[in-house]
């Protein structure tokens, strides 16, 4: 900062009270009396005062004291390191706050002695501190002692920008540490004697600012430049205790009676007549968003400096009263101000003059509204003392209750395109125009604003919605429902879109649509009373409201208007707006009424870019309590002791978080979005919100992510990210799952295969029942076909024996015949037999068929000369059940194969074996030493066709083969499916 000769003292022509902000135990500020401040990485404010300690996040206080471990609730001094760490030093030692516990250092035996007065971060990461007028180190958890005099009292360390460790004291010499070692500065020198200081700062261009009793002065390589600007001495009286440079390098002055600006173009001074106090500063500190942050002694607590965006004027600065009622400016740009009871007063050089009506009835320094017309005059609308107008100092009556006004009250004065004016009142509508007044007898209702729409359009607020008059008829035919039941207050038009304020909130009607759109509290409003409305040149809407201001920006990127208010914690308290009390000047500064005084708003007010918040979690919550040390986690985190690597069981699935961007200037300016990675695809919508709940979580690995938009658009670049994990239930996990599919597929063969086997075992069981059904019918087929047939046959046997005993030699032909017929019938009954024999269910099994085989060969081959044999049958096979259809075909083949080795093969020896050929398989073969034959040359007959149609019915094989020595052999191969008939 350069000095120059030509200060200014800014001590004002007329006074205005500043933006700022008291916070005190009423908010709870641990305790009124602040000593120090310090701001952590995260950006909140640590208070150290006589109480305890505070922690501001911009909306809420968290106190700490001995109670949580504190050393001494009298905290003298405060600093955060870069590991985020608070240290705090206290009359009775020095407390570390790692964010879950606190950790004391004490250096002497006796309570007293242990008072830490400063304290220092040096480029190491190392804490330096005064205690009692010695320093000391505390490095890695160990307490050094610097390596200085014993005879010096050391009131302060201080780090530089470079992080180096100064030292020094009013009763002390300056040292320095470099290089480990601790070197002696020259002081600066006073009349008498060096000027020990007992402050140390440094300014933006980091030279080193010394506060001494003798005054301030700067180091700047190394020479010394007392800080003495002109008109310095004569307006700052008290002793300077505390230093602090904004943003834009101008100096800030804390002093014994107040706090003080030096900028470039002067010195302005801050106490208790401008919005401030006049107690002794004890810390000063610039945060993150340029914000001058004030402690103050004998109770006053905090203060905030926000800027200069919003200035206040009320009756300790000239208002004859506070609640102004209607703004205007005249025809050279002074300022009117129209007050409820005070009459006018006027902005000059001088500050507010007070100019009366001259009447001393009731009402008449009720001004409700006042304009300047084009000729420069000034109307003036009271509530009980009618019309006026002031022109060239002078007042003039024009309308009053004796001209038809009801009770003498105005209230609203318009005046149109067409230089007419619009007189609205409670029982009517009045115009002036070319002289005289005229009454709108059509027109007999609460008349409560007015709004040029067109050439020849004017609306007109009722207590049932607006009016849209053309040549004074109502051509508005509709309007919303909402609308027409509500009191309209006021209206301000922003090109083709008209703004209406009204006692349900505020109305947009776009006339290109002819569309109605509406705001309230659920939109954003502060309030759904709308006072007054004003759009400035860049198309920005401000309304005033029954709490407070609000400003609409319409948003390019979500094709929206977004609301922003301005709250107490902006500077600006949320008092009530009065109608007509809104007024934009040219530079686009905004002047609003309330019932507490008069405000006006510097929107282009110089600010550096306000750096994007980092979104921080402040709570984790399990069914809307906080969670305790391995409760489901790994511990507690420090600060705000939120659950690490949290895994909670299926059932415990409902969470809640908080976060927000700390942000001390405008907390609720910012805007949040959040989601769940895993869970939610999207961001949720910007809004407000900054507490989240998530009711019945599904199972999985999740991350909560939350990020933040300031009102300039600006995001946070450090997004929230926490980790978490819903146990997945046990019959959710792949393996349950795998499992469960392997046993439900086991589950449905094992059913599949039961009913297979269930149908099978039915199957099983009506085959059964069907066998032994058919089995009875076979037997019974048997006996009956037995003693029918056998009986005939034999009885025909015996009548042709007897016939031919009867029959003499002398009929040798009818013998024959006779005898034919006796060897037939013979023969029909012993195929007849063969029949009855597989017809009886007891044949069924291959030990039968074989010995029925074996027996049908000895017989055949009985007293032929031919020798027959028979191997390999086994009682085993008794268990070999055969179907019905095999033991026939194999009897009948066999039997044909037997017959033609009788008759064509010559044989002398026939040879019939059995033996296995697998499982359930058998071969059966007939040989003999016959003299064989050719399949090719063999003629039809023999039986062979007959043998393979019936080796093919129960799918077997049968081979012919001639063999090398004589004979033929004959090979039956076949499968059956075996039974043990004993079980």
């Amino acid at each position: 900062m350069s000095w120059v000769l030509s200060w200014v003292v800014l001590t004002g022509l007329w006074a205005q009270k500043y933006n700022f902000v008291n916070l005190n135990v009423e908010h709870g500020l641990i305790q009124s009396q602040a000593n120090a401040l310090c701001q952590d990485q995260h950006g909140h404010l640590w208070i150290a005062t006589m109480g305890g300690v505070s922690r501001y996040d911009g909306q809420h206080f968290t106190g700490f004291s001995m109670n949580d471990g504190l050393a001494n609730n009298i905290c003298l001094t405060i600093l955060s390191d870069r590991k985020g760490w608070i240290w705090v030093g206290t009359q009775n030692g020095l407390s570390r706050y790692d964010g879950s516990r606190f950790r004391n250092y004490f250096f002497f035996k006796k309570p007293q002695q242990n008072e830490v007065s400063s304290l220092a971060e040096d480029q190491r990461g190392r804490i330096w501190c005064t205690v009692k007028g010695k320093v000391y180190c505390i490095d890695q958890g160990m307490v050094i002692k610097a390596d200085l005099s014993k005879d010096h009292d050391f009131r302060q360390v201080f780090a530089d920008h470079q992080g180096q460790i100064w030292a020094c004291g009013p009763e002390a010499p300056l040292y320095t540490l470099r290089k480990g070692q601790w070197q002696e500065i020259e002081l600066p020198t006073g009349e008498k004697e060096p000027h020990a200081p007992f402050k140390l700062y440094s300014d933006p261009d980091h030279n080193l600012w010394l506060l001494t009793r003798g005054g301030v002065y700067r180091r700047k390589k190394g020479v010394y430049e007392k800080f003495n600007p002109p008109g310095f001495a004569e307006m700052v009286k008290g002793r300077v205790r505390r230093l602090a440079f904004d943003q834009n390098k101008n100096l800030w002055l804390g002093t014994q009676d107040g706090l003080y600006q030096v900028k470039p173009e002067g010195i302005r001074r801050f106490d208790q007549s401008n919005g401030f106090s006049q107690n002794v500063v004890t810390d000063m500190l610039i945060d993150r968003e340029h914000q001058l942050w004030v402690t103050m002694a004998g109770g006053d607590g905090l203060f905030r400096y926000a800027g200069d965006t919003f200035e206040q004027y009320d009756e300790s600065t000239g208002l004859p009263t506070s609640s102004v009622m209607s703004i205007c400016r005249d025809s050279v740009q002074q300022l009117w101000v129209g007050t409820y009871g005070g009459g006018l007063a006027r902005l000059g050089k001088n500050g507010f003059e007070t100019l009366r009506l001259p009447l001393d009835q009731a009402g008449a320094q009720r001004i409700n509204s006042i304009i300047t017309d084009h000729s420069g005059r000034l109307w003036i609308g009271t509530e009980g003392q009618g019309l006026w107008r002031y022109q060239q100092g002078k007042f003039t009556q024009l309308l009053s209750a004796k001209d038809g006004l009801l009770q003498g009250v105005v209230l609203n004065v318009y005046e149109d395109n067409k230089q007419r004016i619009w007189v609205g009142t409670p029982a009517g509508i009045m115009r002036y125009d070319s002289g005289r007044f005229e009454q709108l007898k059509a027109y007999t209702f609460f008349s409560s604003c007015f709004l040029d729409i067109g050439q020849d359009s004017l609306l007109v607020g009722s207590v049932s919605g607006i009016l849209l008059l053309q040549h004074d008829r109502n051509i508005l035919r509709k309007q919303p429902d909402l609308l027409r039941k509500s009191t309209v207050i006021c209206a301000a038009r922003q090109g083709s879109k008209i703004w209406i304020g009204s006692d349900n909130g505020l109305f947009l009607w776009d006339l290109n649509t002819n569309l109605f759109k509406h705001y309230s509290q659920k939109s954003g409003l502060p309030s759904n009373i709308v006072y007054n409305l004003s759009v400035s040149k860049n198309g920005i809407l401000y309304a005033g409201t029954g709490q407070g201001f609000a400003r609409f920006q319409f948003d390019s990127d979500t094709q929206t208007y977004q609301i922003d208010n301005f709250s107490a914690t902006a500077g600006i308290p949320n008092w009530e707006s009065n109608q007509h009390a809104t007024l934009i000047d040219r530079d686009g500064s905004v002047w609003f009424g309330t019932t507490k005084g008069l405000f006006r708003y510097h929107p282009h007010a110089p600010d550096a870019p306000v750096p994007p918040a980092e979104v921080i979690l402040q709570s984790v919550k399990l069914f809307s309590k906080p969670l305790e040390a391995g409760q489901w986690n790994k511990g507690l985190s420090p600060g705000y002791h939120l659950p690490q690597q949290l895994r909670l069981p299926p059932r415990k699935n409902h969470l809640s978080f908080e976060f927000a961007a700390i942000s001390l200037r405008d907390p609720q300016g910012m805007q949040y979005q959040y989601r769940i990675q895993g869970l939610d695809e999207n961001w949720s919508i910007l809004s407000n919100n900054h507490k989240v709940e998530y009711p019945n979580l599904p199972a999985g690995k999740f991350v909560f992510q939350a990020r933040a938009r300031n009102k300039n658009g600006r995001w946070s670049q450090k997004n929230l990210n926490y980790n978490f994990e819903i146990i997945t239930p046990f019959y959710q996990t792949a393996w349950f799952r795998g499992g469960t599919v392997g046993f439900l597929v086991l589950l449905g063969i094992a059913i599949q295969s039961f009913r297979v086997r269930l149908r099978s075992r039915r199957k099983r069981q009506i085959a059964l029942l069907r066998q032994e059904e058919q089995e009875k019918v076979r037997r019974r087929t048997a006996e009956d076909f037995h003693d029918e047939l056998g009986n005939k046959l034999t009885r025909i046997a015996l009548l042709t024996e007897i016939l031919q005993n009867k029959l003499g030699p002398q009929q040798p032909d009818v013998k024959g015949i006779v005898s034919q017929i006796k060897e037939n019938a013979v023969q029909l009954y012993g195929g007849a037999r063969d029949i009855i024999w597989a017809l009886n269910p007891s044949s069924d099994n291959l030990y039968e068929i074989l010995t029925r085989i074996r027996d049908f060969g000895v017989d055949l081959f009985a007293d032929t000369g031919i020798e027959f044999s028979c191997e390999g049958i086994q009682d085993a096979y008794r268990g070999v059940v055969v179907p019905i259809d095999y033991s026939r075909n194999l009897i009948m083949i066999f039997k044909e194969a037997l017959n033609n080795c009788l008759k064509h093969s010559q044989a002398q020896s026939v040879t019939f074996e059995v033996m296995p050929n697998g499982f359930q398989s058998w071969r059966i073969i007939l040989r003999d030493n016959g003299k064989g034959f050719s399949l090719n040359t063999i003629k039809k007959g023999h039986g062979i066709d007959n043998m393979q149609i019936r080796a093919k019915r129960i799918q077997a094989d049968l081979d012919f083969a001639i063999l090398p020595i004589g004979g033929t052999r004959l090979e039956l191969r076949f499968s059956l499916k075996t039974k043990n008939v004993s079980t």
